[in-house]
Order: C-alpha cells, then sequence, then structure tokens
C-alpha cells in the first residue's frame, strides 16, 4: 500500500489526543508518529498529557520522537 500524508483543519473543544485518535480510525491510519517532550512529574499530574493519553489509547502502532 503506498504511503500517503493528509492534512486537515479543525475547530473543537474535544481533548487534543481524542481528535488525533479520532483521526487516524477515520484515515484507517496504520501508524501514527508525533514528537514527545519531557514534563516534570508535577505538571504531567496537574495537567493531561496528550501523549501518555496517545500511548494508552492507541490502537495502531505510535512512534513517538524526543
Amino acid at each position: 500500500r503506498p504511503i500517503s500524508f493528509a492534512r486537515t483543519r479543525s475547530t473543537t473543544s474535544a481533548s487534543p489526543a481524542h481528535v488525533l485518535l479520532e483521526q487516524a480510525q477515520q484515515m484507517e491510519a496504520s501508524l501514527l508518529v508525533m514528537g514527545a517532550y519531557g514534563r516534570s512529574t508535577l505538571r504531567e499530574f496537574l495537567g493531561h498529557s496528550v501523549t501518555r493519553t496517545m500511548l494508552q489509547e492507541s490502537p495502531v502502532p505510535l512512534f513517538l520522537y524526543h
């Protein structure tokens, strides 16, 4: 299957991780690639981590670049 890339733009109040997962499902993605950066433990506890949600809920392999 040839590799294809798509770019979309939307506005929503949903969490970024859930929007990404929904888009991946609609596109029938076989791999997700995203950048990640370190956060302190306190910031991680107080806020929602898109990276953590993606790791926990992604139905396809996730390649993280740090």
